[in-house]
C-alpha cells in the first residue's frame, strides 16, 4: 500500500473507531488539502449585473473566494478564465421576474457539458435577480437563496456549475460563490468540515489536473529525500 493510500485507510479507521470530539481534534492536526488543485472558472453573467469594470469585479471576487478555502486549508486556487454576458440561461420562476433555482442550474449545467474542456472547471452564473426553488412539501412561502450547485461534481465526469446571486454593494458578496463552491467539492457545510469531509475531498482532488509547479515541486521532494 502507498504512502497515499495508507494516509486515508488511516483516517477512514479513525473515522470509524473515535468519537466526534476526537474527530474534531484529528482534524485539526491533519495537512493542508488541495495544494496543487486549479480551478478554471468560467464566468457568464446576465444583463442585471453592471460589468462595467470589466474582469476585475470577478477576478476580485474569486481573490476572495480563494483566500476563503485557503483560510480553511483547502489550497486550491481559481483562474478565471473567460467572462461572457449571457441572458439565454435564465429560467423564470413562475410568472415571476425571478430565476427558479432547479430550471436555470440545469440550463447552465447543460451549457458546461457543451462547453467544457477540464474536469476541474467551473461555470459560475451570476444575476442579481431572486433565486427562488419551491420547497419539497409545496409551502406558499419558497426558497430564496443565494447559490444553487451541482453536488460533488469536482473533477468528475459531470460537469459543475454554479447558480450565484451577486450582491454588488455587499462586504461577503463572494460568500455565495464559497457556497455555491464548497457544494461542488462535496461539502454540506461551508464553515465546519468534518473528517468524513476531509477524506472525501482528498480523494476528489485526486482525480483533478495538478499544476505543473505542483508537480516540479514533488519531484524536487523526491530527489531531496533520496540524497
Amino acid at each position: 500500500m502507498n504512502p497515499a493510500n495508507l494516509f486515508v485507510f488511516s483516517l477512514c479507521l479513525a473515522l470509524l473507531i473515535v468519537g466526534t470530539s476526537s474527530q474534531k481534534n484529528i482534524l485539526k492536526s491533519l495537512p493542508p488539502v488541495g495544494e496543487g488543485v486549479e480551478i478554471h472558472v468560467q464566468v457568464l453573467y446576465d444583463d442585471t449585473v453592471n460589468a462595467s469594470s470589466g474582469a476585475n469585479i470577478f477576478r476580485q471576487l474569486f481573490k476572495k473566494v480563494q483566500g476563503y478555502f485557503n483560510n480553511e486549508s483547502i489550497m486550491i486556487k481559481f483562474k478565471v478564465e473567460n467572462m461572457t454576458k449571457n441572458n439565454s440561461l435564465r429560467a423564470f420562476y413562475k410568472n415571476s421576474s425571478s430565476l427558479d433555482a432547479i430550471r436555470t442550474l440545469a440550463n447552465l449545467t447543460k451549457y458546461a457539458t457543451q462547453e467544457a474542456k477540464r474536469n476541474d472547471t467551473v461555470f459560475y452564473y451570476f444575476s442579481e435577480k431572486e433565486i427562488l426553488q419551491e420547497t419539497r412539501t409545496g409551502d406558499l412561502l419558497e426558497l430564496d437563496l443565494t447559490e444553487k450547485a451541482t453536488i460533488k461534481t469536482l473533477c468528475t465526469s459531470n460537469s459543475s456549475a454554479v447558480l450565484v446571486k451577486y450582491i454588488p454593494d455587499s462586504e461577503d458578496r463572494h460568500i455565495p460563490a464559497v457556497k455555491g463552491t464548497a457544494e461542488v467539492m462535496g461539502l454540506r457545510n461551508y464553515k465546519k468540515m468534518t473528517l468524513s469531509e476531509y477524506i472525501s475531498l482528498l480523494r476528489t482532488f485526486w482525480k483533478c489536473p495538478k499544476s505543473d509547479c505542483w508537480m516540479q515541486c514533488l519531484k524536487q521532494d523526491d530527489a531531496t529525500s533520496g540524497e
